[in-house]
């Protein structure tokens, strides 16, 4: 009860800030921000024929979760309507296999069963064209393209033994990525910035990424991937 009280006391504030007198929102010169940002993907394979069997191994042993990202922005500004975002981000990609049997005996395999888990870091640059579409006192409302360059360079990985219905850790270890990876995608991205003062900016704007491009040192099996997120932001304008 009390939760939903300060609730709906927060967003009462809230909705009477954006709804009060006309505050100026031309921005010039540069915003710096954060972001935090859930998403939601999903993965594929382009591969020569002669490795379909392995891609489909792969495909029913594994399973890539919806993960997040996490960064810096900064906006540019050309005039009050339009600007280049560019940044510094990580994204999170975790992923677990199914339970699956040893081939050989294993002390620490009482069962001879295990599964993986782990997950995969990328560091994204991103480079985006911002244009607001309409301004409505604190509110502007902004559609944007570009292209996301995303390199992975970490990987986190735990093993777990499973016996009588009990998974135990036997194994973790992180390692930096041990080949290249390498992806370019397009990065499209509508929203709404909330402008709280003459400098802070809260942003709510969901994106889309389409990866174009998988450069990598194995190139026999490469990923393409599409994947949906919803960014929050605060970002201070100078």
């Amino acid at each position: 009860m009390i939760k939903k009280i300060y609730i709906s006391a927060f967003l009462v504030c809230i909705g009477h800030l954006l709804m009060s007198q006309t505050q100026d929102n031309n921005f010039n010169g540069v915003s710096i921000g954060i972001f935090v940002a859930p998403q939601f993907i999903s993965w594929n394979y382009k591969y020569d024929e002669e490795y379909k069997e392995v891609v489909e191994i792969m495909d029913s042993v594994g399973e890539v979760k919806n993960g997040m990202s996490f960064g810096i922005n900064t906006d540019f500004y050309f005039n009050h309507k339009s600007s280049l975002k560019t940044g510094l981000s990580i994204s999170l990609y975790p992923y677990e296999t199914i339970n699956m049997k040893a081939n050989v005996e294993d002390p620490l395999l009482p069962c001879g069963n295990f599964s993986h888990s782990g997950t995969d870091y990328f560091i994204d640059l991103p480079i985006l064209y911002k244009h607001i579409l309409l301004k409505r006192k604190r509110i502007n409302f902004f559609v944007g393209a570009g292209l996301l360059n995303k390199f992975l360079f970490y990987t986190r990985t735990k093993t777990y033994s499973i016996c009588n219905g009990n998974n135990e850790l036997i194994d973790k270890s992180g390692s930096v990525a041990k080949s290249f990876n390498y992806f370019i995608s397009t990065l499209l991205e509508a929203g709404i910035d909330f402008v709280i003062s003459e400098h802070l900016i809260l942003g709510l704007s969901p994106s889309f990424e389409y990866s174009l491009i998988n450069i990598k040192r194995d190139r026999e099996i490469t990923k393409k991937y599409y994947q949906t997120r919803i960014n929050i932001s605060a970002a201070w304008n100078f």
